[in-house]
């Protein structure tokens, strides 16, 4: 990782350690999700108070608090670059939605999916602070008709299969095939 033209030493510290603590998130959520499953995971995300919400406080308050919670999301997604098996959306979600939290965020992950092409319903995960994505498209509640709310999801029973590309195919013959995306 390279400083960025015009930051300065201090900075550059900083998006390391961020940088750091992200991969160290989205493992401990890979693990999280092996040994626990999604809605023991989800649930032990709890809820924020989010003192760092969007919703209150002045412009600059606000700007402030989505520059940090962009820069924290920037920071999972260079981590997951060099995390193997790359994660999936969920993991990402869940490493993104931990920081944010630590942070007094209340973040919160959601759920959604496409409707089925070829026989493949696909899946995704993202994160939303006050209602506004972060570390995703911001219009991804377009593209995935979002589901239960995390809170709710994690009272349920839910298997969430990551199927590689290959296997697909295969899959593809059952009316019931699931796969994550991997955006």
């Amino acid at each position: 990782m390279l400083a960025a033209p015009g930051q300065s030493a201090t900075e550059f510290v900083a998006d390391w350690v961020l940088f750091c603590r992200a991969w160290i998130e989205l493992v401990a959520a890979g693990r999280a999700l092996r040994r626990n499953g999604v809605g023991e995971t989800i649930g032990a995300l709890g809820g924020s108070s989010g003192v760092g919400g969007f919703r209150d406080g002045d412009e600059s308050q606000l700007a402030a608090g989505r520059l940090v919670t962009e820069r924290i999301a920037a920071a999972v997604r260079r981590a997951a670059r060099i995390t193997y098996p790359y994660p999936t959306c969920l993991v990402r979600s869940i490493a993104l939605a931990r920081m944010l939290a630590r942070k007094g965020f209340p973040a919160e992950v959601r759920f959604g999916v496409r409707p089925p092409v070829d026989g493949v319903l696909a899946a995704h995960a993202w994160v939303e602070v006050d209602g506004r994505v972060v570390g995703d498209r911001a219009d991804i509640g377009s593209e995935f008709q979002p589901l239960l709310p995390a809170e709710r999801v994690s009272s349920l029973s839910v298997t969430w299969l990551d199927l590689p590309q290959e296997k697909l195919s295969s899959a593809q013959s059952t009316d019931a095939s699931v796969s994550p995306e991997h955006s």
